[in-house]
């Protein structure tokens, strides 16, 4: 060993070493080899892990210009799913309160659009623009038919995640990640339901029965037209949440034959006696003139402000055509020319860009679309405006005479038949009540508002990265052996 020692030690008296003393060696590296793989099991299977479960939803709320929104008009927002009072109603009913705090439980909770589509549109479109030389009518093509693409295509499902950091079971946790949907839908389609039309009660009816024979019949004819016709919106509205389903009372009529009822007892009986009233002044009260001459007051005030509302969109139109850039002298070319362009790699994304961000385009869009509404509620009013004047105009009339002498209906007659179209007014009324809680009890489901995609999906990945730990014990008893090694081979007599 001496004589090893003060000639130095060559490769070749290493490979002997090893050859003569086999066991001496490789019995502790294997039997520590094993014993280091049993620690990496046993670290894995210990170290603490960061669990995850995500679930895809589907938001089938109602789209208007792009943007979904609720049965109110309100934007759908992906934080809405998240919000306080959704977390707050699923924290409650999964008794969390001594297990983590609120706001704690809170930060464990996020929500992704990941719209692959989307993507795969904008790669595909990128290769066709990204080629060289491409001409103005290619350019020109392509781009409508990305618009188009886009349009057709809406977002894409919603992945809502969990990521608790505190002891929960798999099925809990799934359970907790399967209320957040369910606790939205409760809130929201009532925060965010679609408004009705205000309707009379029963007790405000049978106020009107009462008023029959006292005074002036105008006032009180007029108020069960509007009822009639707010019952009538009230049909229309309950038909559209219906989205084709057939509903019926238990006594098995359908919305369609209350509306119809609703229609007839309009013209046939309310607008008739309307009529009669105007055309027979005994008839009509002292406050019937006064009644009428306030509604053409109150729709005169109603026609300025939306009239000025209208002029106010009409010039900020103007302000934004003017401040439009002129086009280049290339544009006004003609596009069937077989002038191309050198696309740079930046090209296409600059037009992405450019076509998601044209808050131009968009901002006369908005305006064009309140436009149309003032016009429309311009042209409802004006319509009011002329029915007022049409019945204080048949009211002055002098020459009507008085209903005995017309000998046409008695007054006693008149007053029966008002009794008997208040008492089927009342009775519509309390079928359209009982059409609208039968299908917002019954009948309005989540599927309005969401679709679960996939079950609640389970991942997990230790707190600490397993691949350096094991490259470091490994490490260690690459250099243990090594150590051992040398140590052998300075005491053992070879």
């Amino acid at each position: 060993m001496a004589d090893h020692e003060n000639n130095g030690v060559s490769l070749n008296d290493i490979f002997l070493f090893i050859k003569k003393h086999p066991k001496k060696l490789f019995m502790p590296a294997g039997i520590s080899l094993i014993l280091v793989l049993l620690l990496i099991a046993i670290s894995w299977c210990l170290l603490p892990r960061n669990s995850h479960y995500g679930q895809k939803i589907t938001i089938l709320l109602e789209n208007r210009n792009n943007q979904q929104v609720y049965p109110s008009g309100k934007p759908f927002s992906n934080a809405d799913c998240l919000s306080p009072l959704v977390l707050q109603q699923v924290y409650r009913d999964n008794h969390l309160e001594t297990r983590v705090p609120f706001e704690q439980f809170c930060g464990m909770f996020y929500v992704s659009n990941a719209d692959f589509q989307l993507a795969a549109i904008n790669a595909l479109f990128s290769e066709k623009m990204n080629k060289k030389n491409i001409s103005i009518v290619d350019m020109n093509r392509l781009e409508k038919e990305y618009r188009e693409q886009i349009a057709k295509n809406g977002k894409g499902p919603l992945e809502l995640s969990f990521s608790p950091d505190f002891a929960i079971s798999k099925s809990e946790a799934a359970k907790i990640l399967n209320s957040i949907p369910q606790s939205w839908y409760a809130i929201y389609s009532k925060l965010e339901a679609q408004r009705f039309p205000q309707m009379e009660t029963n007790a405000s009816l049978q106020e009107f029965r009462r008023s029959i024979g006292q005074g002036g019949q105008l006032i009180l004819l007029e108020k069960s037209r509007i009822f009639c016709e707010q019952l009538i919106q009230m049909c229309d509205q309950l038909n559209e949440m219906l989205q084709g389903q057939n509903v019926s009372l238990p006594d098995g009529e359908y919305l369609g034959d209350i509306r119809k009822q609703l229609l007839s007892l309009k013209r046939y009986q309310i607008d008739v006696f309307l009529q009669f009233v105007l055309n027979h002044r005994e008839l009509q009260g002292a406050y019937d003139q006064i009644f009428l001459q306030s509604r053409l007051n109150q729709l005169e005030y109603e026609l300025t402000r939306v009239n000025n509302k209208h002029k106010g969109v009409l010039d900020s139109m103007q302000i934004i055509s003017d401040t439009q850039p002129h086009n280049n002298v290339s544009d006004t070319k003609d596009k069937n020319s077989s002038l191309t362009l050198q696309v740079d790699n930046g090209f296409f994304n600059s037009l992405v860009e450019l076509i998601r961000h044209d808050a131009t385009n968009e901002m006369r869009k908005t305006y064009a679309e309140k436009s149309l509404k003032y016009k429309e509620m311009i042209a409802e009013l004006e319509a009011e405006k002329e029915y007022y004047q049409q019945m204080l105009e048949m009211r002055k009339n002098e020459s009507a005479l008085p209903i005995d002498k017309q000998n046409l209906i008695s007054r006693e007659k008149f007053q029966k038949n008002m009794q008997d179209m208040l008492n089927e007014l009342e009775q519509l009324n309390t079928k359209v009540t009982q059409f609208r809680d039968l299908i917002v009890s019954q009948y309005l489901s989540s599927r309005q508002f969401y679709a679960v995609d996939s079950p609640v999906s389970f991942s997990s990945e230790l707190c600490y990265p397993m691949m350096r730990i094991s490259l470091g014990i490994l490490l260690l008893w690459l250099l243990g052996n090594l150590v051992y090694g040398i140590i052998c081979f300075r005491r053992l007599d070879w």
